[in-house]
């Protein structure tokens, strides 16, 4: 059970800044000069929570020192900026394919 929480702490941080992501994307309503941020605000709330990780249940984070608490954590929150632009990339693409059936259909007269 340790190791499924131990592997398991990395994505949970993820997770954590990603739900944080996507409430900040709410309250700046999308704005570009806000939402530019967001991989720098992802690197340094997943850092924060590597070290909150680190001291809150060590034996989980499994890291010597708190330099690897916090680049773990870090990597952890831009991962979140990752899967983010992934599933960003993967909306766009079926948005598109809908857009396309819609005009070949409307060219045909259909």
């Amino acid at each position: 059970m340790e190791i499924l929480l131990q592997i398991a702490t990395i994505p949970i941080i993820g997770i954590i800044v990603y739900a944080v992501l996507a409430g900040y994307k709410i309250v700046v309503d999308g704005k570009d000069k806000f939402t530019k941020f967001m991989p720098i605000i992802a690197g340094a709330l997943g850092a924060v929570l590597g070290v909150a990780a680190f001291f809150v249940a060590p034996e989980m984070m499994l890291s010597d020192n708190i330099f690897i608490a916090i680049v773990k954590g870090g990597a952890s929150g831009l991962a979140a900026t990752g899967i983010n632009q992934l599933v960003k990339q993967f909306t766009q693409k079926k948005e598109e394919g809908k857009e396309g059936e819609k005009v070949e259909k409307s060219e045909k007269g259909e």
